[in-house]
């Protein structure tokens, strides 16, 4: 059995780091400089024993036994800026009581095998040492499922996880009693993520004793290990190397290196790489590039499709998807990447009921962690279009405002932005709105009227609102800065209108119409009826006047008119009472079209012999060109 040789301990430390260069591939800059970085945290009385360098020359494990203790326990180091960090014990889950040694890291870094030594019990006569192959699975940075592995015995050492992290080679002592009883090489390969076929022996290794096995870069690897041989009554280890049997070889895998720089600057950065299983989204494994030259490296298993996420703090990410189910040797793809640390974006604004450009007075940026206003500058166009950068990393609250709309606030996390360049984001602003109150009451005596009814028609876009009614009022929610045309109509009133713009300050609008009650040879003149020059054919503009003549006289089933128009003094007086006869008729047939029984309603042209107003301007002429209608019965 083999056991721990005491040596001078920091002989032993200098030894056992300075021969790490020969077990890695390491970054080229740091193999002559990486054991004294270390040593440098390596007090005197510390005892260091096995090594593992991790797949991306990031990370050192090693198993030590640190002043004032009784075993030895597994750490780590990490190199960071060219410098490597201070050692960090591994959690209590893989450092036990006992001693754990031979730590051996997968090149995805997400399982570490080792061995745990348990000492013999003293009280028990036949008892012995035990060692026993072990491993650990890393999950979101946390070691867990700390257990033996199956086909482990009690007497394993040295275990080696090679690149495709699923050959393991290891020694085991093989012979019985103690002068025939020697570590030999063995192997097994893995059937998924807890089974292993059953170990076999490296023929080759089975004369002398055997351990500490590692390989290097070339393809097919070589083995290298260590042998125990006995001279002149000393026992010192020897090393051998030998190729390394077919079987035994590593099954292919991809190897993915480059560099990370900042694409704006082109400098190096220290990131991070996400591998995801591309069908399932499983995450694998994470993975770091170097803080001073960023350069990664990471391994890619055969039989898998990969998602590649690239990402570094106030960086964009970057995805790049990778094929290896047909992947065939060992392969080796350099992938440089380029991050953004800032973002350019473009904003156009629209009205979101019109769809039309709408340009925002006011845009101001906010960051949603602090709350803090961020000065941005920003290059508007001519159409309601908006340029700006803004750094990544942040998570944003851009707020746009513009008089009678509401504010509009977008959430935008630059942190999340995948590698693109340009932004284009299309914002819709809603117009205001206030709450409008609207009474109607009689002309004569100010009674409120509450059986009637009301309609607003915006003249700025198309929208038409029937007010509720409240109590005693009519109510509606109406756009701010916007003019309404208001019609009320009850029963046994003439119809009313008026026009109200609706003010900008976010407050109650109240408007009071009055309301004429109908009664016999009441006369109700018709706004906006006109007819093509010279013609008795109504223009479309009156249609909605005459509508409401015909809402009238539905409302008011006993009601009864006499339809008359009107022209003023041009022209002679054949003339003028022809072309009133036509247009008072014309707007007879209009009514009777929608409905109303031809019989309540006359019609007549008086041409220019009923002027309201002198005919002496062009103004008082207007006046007279009109149509009216009077209340014959009810």
């Amino acid at each position: 059995m083999i056991h721990i040789k005491r040596r001078n301990p920091m002989k032993w430390c200098i030894m056992a780091l300075l021969l790490l260069t020969d077990v890695s591939d390491m970054i080229a800059q740091r193999d002559t400089h990486i054991g004294n970085e270390l040593l440098k945290y390596i007090q005197q009385g510390w005892d260091i024993q096995h090594q593992s360098m991790s797949f991306d020359s990031l990370h050192i494990y090693f198993s030590a036994k640190a002043p004032h203790d009784n075993r030895y326990d597994i750490y780590v180091s990490e190199a960071r800026g060219g410098i490597w960090l201070a050692p960090v014990r591994l959690p209590k889950d893989i450092n036990t009581a006992e001693d754990e040694l031979w730590p051996s890291i997968s090149s995805d870094e997400q399982t570490l095998y080792f061995v745990r030594h348990t000492a013999a019990d003293p009280k028990q006569k036949k008892s012995t040492d035990k060692n026993v192959l072990h491993c650990a699975q890393r999950i979101l940075d946390k070691w867990e499922d700390v257990a033996p592995i199956l086909i482990a015995s009690d007497d394993d050492i040295s275990p080696l996880i090679l690149a495709d992290n699923r050959v393991l080679l290891f020694a085991r002592r093989v012979g019985d009693g103690k002068r025939n009883a020697h570590y030999a090489l063995y192997g097994t390969r893995r059937i998924d993520a807890h089974n292993w076929y059953l170990p076999q022996i490296l023929d080759s290794t089975m004369e002398q004793s055997a351990y500490a096995p590692y390989t290097d870069k070339v393809v097919p690897p070589i083995l290298h290990y260590s042998i125990e041989e006995t001279i002149r009554g000393t026992t010192a280890a020897q090393s051998r190397t030998m190729p390394l049997d077919k079987q035994w070889q590593p099954s292919s895998f991809l190897t993915l290196s480059g560099t990370l720089r900042n694409e704006q600057t082109g400098h190096p950065i220290e990131g991070q790489i996400y591998v995801y299983n591309a069908i399932t989204a499983q995450l694998l494994c994470t993975a770091k590039s170097d803080a001073v030259t960023g350069k990664y490296r990471i391994s890619l298993q055969q039989g898998d499709k990969y998602t590649i996420d690239y990402t570094a703090p106030n960086h964009s990410h970057y995805y790049m998807d990778i094929d290896c189910t047909k992947l065939a040797g060992y392969p080796e793809q350099k992938q440089d990447v380029s991050l953004l640390n800032a973002l350019n974006i473009h904003i156009s604004t629209f009205d979101s009921e019109l769809f039309t450009p709408l340009q925002a007075e006011r845009i101001a940026f906010t960051d949603k962690k602090t709350g803090k206003a961020i000065p941005v500058r920003c290059l508007r166009d001519s159409i309601g279009g908006v340029d700006f950068t803004l750094p990544i990393g942040q998570d944003y609250a851009i707020t746009f405002s513009r008089r009678a709309f509401e504010d509009t606030t977008l959430h935008l996390n630059t942190a999340k932005q995948v590698r693109f360049t340009h932004t284009e984001l299309d914002i819709p602003m809603r117009a205001g709105r206030n709450k409008t109150q609207i009474y109607i009451v009689d002309s004569e005596t100010g009674r409120t009227i509450d059986s009637g009814r009301v309609v607003l028609n915006n003249t700025t876009r198309r929208e038409q609102i029937i007010a509720a009614p409240v109590h005693n009022a009519y109510t509606a929610q109406v756009i701010r800065d916007n003019t309404y045309h208001i019609t009320t109509s009850a029963v046994g009133y003439f119809y009313a209108d008026t026009l109200l713009t609706i003010p900008e300050p976010q407050q109650v609008v109240t408007v009071t119409i009055p309301m004429r009650a109908i009664h016999k040879d009441a006369i109700l003149q018709l706004r906006n009826i006109t007819f093509e020059y010279n013609s008795h054919q109504l223009t479309e503009s009156s249609y909605p006047e005459l509508e409401r003549v015909v809402a009238l006289l539905q409302d008011n089933p006993d009601l009864r008119i006499e339809l008359s128009a009107h022209t003023d003094d041009r022209g002679t007086d054949a003339y003028n009472d022809r072309l009133s006869t036509l247009r008072g008729q014309a707007a007879m047939d209009y009514i009777v079209s929608h409905g109303i029984a031809p019989e309540r309603i006359t019609s007549i042209g008086y041409g220019k012999r009923k002027p309201i107003v002198p005919n002496d301007t062009d103004e008082h002429r207007a006046v007279n060109r009109r149509v009216e209608f009077r209340v014959t019965d009810m």
